[in-house]
């Protein structure tokens, strides 16, 4: 069996530390990952959570994207 590269995107609470897994991906495209984060409100008022901040560490390429609105 080969060994694959997969990417987790996942996103934690900080005030509760819960963790909400957003996807797997082999390939992950930044659209992708763009869209997973603009739904994370969302997905966390659903838990019954308030989001203040949306902290992220990514490449500076992904910035614009992730700031974009639409």
């Amino acid at each position: 069996m080969a060994l694959r590269r997969l990417w987790v995107l996942f996103f934690t609470h900080q005030g509760t530390r819960r963790v909400f897994l957003d996807g797997i991906a082999t390939n992950p495209a930044w659209e992708w990952v763009t869209q997973c984060a603009r739904n994370v409100p969302e997905d966390l008022s659903d838990a019954g959570l308030a989001v203040k901040y949306l902290l992220g560490d990514h490449p500076a390429a992904a910035t614009g994207a992730l700031n974009a609105r639409r």
